[in-house]
C-alpha cells in the first residue's frame, strides 16, 4: 500500500473516531446518517416549476421501468390515464429514433405510425386489461430491435426489473457451472494503483480515479435524490432533512427525508411517483451523458484523433493481465489496426478461444492466448478494458489541450457508467431498493387481497435474493483466498 492510500486511511480513520464519539444517529454501530437542511429550498423551487410536467416524467418513468405492467398501473388510475397515453407515444418515439439510429428506416416508420395510433386506440377502449396486453406487445417489439426474443418478452411484459433478474439469473447459472469466474455483483471500493488513489469493483480490474468518480457519483446521487424530493414536494407532503449516509467515515449514499406519515396517507399513486423517479433521472442523466459524448466527438471529429486502443484495466482471471501493463497503447490486432473502437471490434470479431492475438503496442509487441468470453464462450477473449488514445491534431494542439478533451470525454463516460448502473439496480424488486416499493404499488394494484400481495412479494424478494446471492459467489471466493494467503 503506497503512502497516498496510507494518508486516505489515515483521514478516514479520523473523521470514524469523531463520528463515532459525536450524537449524530448511528445504525448498527458503523453506519451514521448526517442529516441537514442544505438543497431542500432548491428542491421547492423545482416542485414549483410545471408540477404537472414532473407528474408526467414520473408516469412515463412507470411506463419505461415496468412494461406492460406499468400500462395496467397507470390506467386503472383516473389521475394518470392521460398520461399514460402521453407516455406510450413517448415510448413510441423512443423505438423510433433507435430503428433510425440502426438505419431500420421501414421499421422507424412502423412504430412511427403505431406510437401515433396505438395511444389513441387505447384510449377509446379504456380497458386496463386491453391496454395491459397491446402494451406488452408493442414494447416487446421495439425491444427486439437490440435484444432477443426472451429479454424482449420480460421487458415487455414486466419490464426492466425481470430483464436484469433473468440477465442475472443466467450468469448466476454460468457462475454454478464454472463457465465464469467473474461475479454478477460488485461493491465499489476504493483502491491505489501507481499512486494515484481511485476506486474498482472487485472481480473487475477496473481501476477509476478518484477524480471521475467523485464527480461520477456526485452527479448520481444528487439526481437520484433530488428527483425522490420533488416528487415528494409535488405530492405536498413535508420534506424534513435531506442527508448523507456513511459506513464509518466513507459516504456510500445520500438521501432526501420525506414525513413517511404522511406519505403513506397519501394515494398510491402520488408514493409511486416519488419512488419511480429517482431511477428514471438516472437513466435521463445517463442518456444525455452518452449523447453528450456523441456530440463532442462529432463537433471535434476533425480536431482530436485517434492512434490506438488506450489500455486502462484488466479483467482478472483472463491472460491479458498477464502480458501487457497499464497505459499501454495498442496501434493493431493481428495485423489489423485499431485506431478506434470500431476498428477494434472489426479486428478481433473472428477471433475464438485458444487462438493467438498478436498485438503492436506503444511499449512493444505481445502475443496472447485467447481465452473464452464470458458471455458469448464461442468468442476469443483477451480480458482488457480499452479507451481511444485521443490526440489534437495540427497547430490545434497549440491552443486546444488534448488533455482537456479527453478529461471531459471521460468524465461524461463514468457519468453515463454510474448512472445508468445505478439506475438499474435500484429498480430490482427487493428492499431497501425503490424498486421493492414501487413492486409493492404495482401488486397491490392488481392484486387486491393483502395476504396474496404478501405473498407475491415475499415471492419474488426471495427468488431476486437467492440470484443475488449466487452472483456474489466468486466474490466469496476472492475473500477466502484473501484470508488464506494472511494464513
Amino acid at each position: 500500500m503506497d503512502i497516498v492510500l496510507w494518508a486516505l486511511a489515515a483521514v478516514l480513520v479520523f473523521l470514524a473516531a469523531y463520528l463515532v464519539r459525536s450524537k449524530i444517529e448511528r445504525q448498527l454501530g458503523v453506519f451514521f446518517i448526517i442529516r441537514s437542511g442544505y438543497g431542500i429550498r432548491v428542491i421547492e423551487s423545482l416542485a414549483r416549476w410545471r408540477p404537472s410536467v414532473w407528474r408526467f416524467f414520473a408516469d412515463f418513468s412507470v411506463l419505461l421501468s415496468f412494461g406492460g405492467v406499468g400500462g395496467y398501473y397507470l390506467s386503472a388510475y383516473k389521475e394518470t390515464r392521460k398520461n399514460f397515453h402521453y407516455s406510450l407515444f413517448g415510448v413510441g418515439l423512443i423505438f423510433f429514433a433507435a430503428s433510425a439510429f440502426a438505419g431500420r428506416w421501414e421499421l422507424a416508420a412502423s412504430f412511427l405510425v403505431l406510437s401515433c395510433a396505438l395511444p389513441m386506440m387505447l384510449y377509446k377502449i379504456g380497458s386496463p386489461g386491453v391496454n395491459f396486453a397491446l402494451t406488452a406487445f408493442f414494447i416487446f417489439l421495439g425491444a427486439c430491435v437490440s435484444f432477443d426474443y426472451t429479454v424482449s418478452a420480460l421487458l415487455g411484459v414486466f419490464g426492466m426489473p425481470a430483464a436484469l433478474i433473468y440477465v442475472m439469473f443466467t450468469h448466476g447459472l454460468n457462475i454454478l457451472e464454472a463457465k465464469t469466474n467473474l461475479p454478477g455483483v460488485s461493491p465499489m471500493l476504493p483502491t491505489s494503483r501507481g499512486g494515484n488513489v481511485g476506486v474498482t469493483f472487485p472481480g473487475y480490474d477496473l481501476f477509476i480515479p478518484w477524480w471521475y468518480a467523485l464527480i461520477a457519483l456526485f452527479i448520481t446521487l444528487v439526481c437520484h435524490e433530488g428527483a425522490h424530493g420533488v416528487l415528494v414536494r409535488v405530492a405536498k407532503v413535508r420534506l424534513k432533512s435531506t442527508g448523507i449516509l456513511s459506513f464509518l467515515s466513507v459516504p456510500i449514499g445520500a438521501f432526501v427525508e420525506p414525513d413517511e406519515e404522511e406519505l403513506n396517507n397519501k394515494t398510491s399513486v402520488d408514493r409511486m411517483r416519488v419512488y419511480t423517479v429517482g431511477s428514471f433521472a438516472n437513466l435521463v442523466v445517463g442518456v444525455v451523458s452518452a449523447g453528450l459524448i456523441l456530440v463532442l466527438l462529432s463537433v471535434f471529429s476533425g480536431l482530436v484523433y485517434s492512434d490506438g486502443m488506450r489500455v486502462v484495466g484488466f479483467m482478472d482471471g483472463y491472460p491479458a493481465k498477464d502480458v501487457l501493463s497499464e497505459g499501454a497503447v495498442v496501434y493493431s490486432v493481428n495485423g489489423k489496426a485499431t485506431t478506434s473502437l470500431a476498428q477494434y471490434r472489426n479486428a478481433t470479431v473472428d477471433l475464438r478461444p485458444g487462438m493467438d492475438a498478436v498485438l503492436n503496442t506503444s511499449k512493444g509487441t505481445y502475443t496472447i492466448r485467447l481465452a473464452a468470453n464470458p458471455d458469448e464462450p464461442n468468442k476469443g477473449y483477451a480480458g482488457i478494458y480499452l479507451l481511444e488514445n485521443l490526440k489534437v491534431s495540427g497547430a490545434v494542439g497549440m491552443f486546444l489541450s488534448v488533455g482537456l478533451i479527453a478529461f471531459v470525454l471521460e468524465a461524461l463516460g463514468w457519468v453515463a457508467f454510474f448512472n445508468v448502473n445505478i439506475a438499474l439496480v435500484n429498480l430490482l424488486p427487493i428492499i431497501p431498493f425503490d424498486g421493492g416499493r414501487m413492486f409493492k404499488e404495482v401488486v397491490s394494484t392488481i392484486e387486491k387481497s393483502e395476504i396474496q400481495v404478501n405473498r407475491i412479494l415475499y415471492a419474488v424478494i426471495a427468488f431476486t435474493a437467492v440470484v443475488f446471492l449466487v452472483n456474489v459467489i466468486p466474490l466469496l471466493k476472492m475473500i477466502v483466498q484473501f484470508f488464506f494467503t494472511l494464513i
